[in-house]
């Protein structure tokens, strides 16, 4: 018992680093005493999230959903992981779960918005990047993204300022 706690607080400690592949090793140890432990999968999913290593990634972050939505951080990165994976309904339906918990986080709203923007939901993403804006999120990533929803949606004009501001 001791090692697995010495291998998960190690894990933490370099995930908090952002030392990620000794992160994983670490989450790896502790999954090899026991390999239930849903602490060491968020670990190890969390890190092969940054280091896109999204197979891997998938494999751990199916075996600790419990554990995942206890943190807006954690939850954030598997809906936007689902994203970048291309499971666009599924990345939709954790941001609704995500935003109807935590209404105000503006990384979730931004994020969120970014997979509507994905899947083609650009009205939908146009208010959701206002409402992060609203809340002082100023970001040129904000400005580009929205400005992509407004070109999409033949709004040049709104594309542009939106554009413009991102530079």
């Amino acid at each position: 018992m001791e090692d697995l706690n010495f291998h998960l607080h190690e894990a933490a400690e370099f995930h908090n680093s952002g030392q990620h592949q000794k992160a994983v090793e670490h989450s790896l140890k502790v999954l090899e005493i026991d390999p239930d432990e849903q602490q060491a999968h968020l670990l190890a999913a969390m890190n092969y999230y940054y280091l896109r290593k999204y197979d891997k990634c998938d494999f751990h972050f199916e075996r600790c959903k419990d554990e995942l939505m206890k943190s807006v951080e954690f939850w954030d990165s598997y809906a936007n992981f689902l994203c970048l994976t291309g499971r666009f309904t599924e990345s939709i339906t954790e941001y609704k779960s995500i935003i109807e918990k935590y209404p105000d986080n503006v990384p979730v709203l931004y994020n969120y918005g970014y997979s509507l923007t994905a899947n083609g939901n650009y009205d939908e993403a146009i208010l959701l990047f206002n409402k992060a804006e609203e809340m002082n999120y100023i970001d040129s990533k904000l400005f580009c993204n929205r400005g992509v929803c407004y070109f999409n949606l033949k709004r040049y004009h709104h594309a542009i300022i939106d554009f413009e501001n991102a530079l």
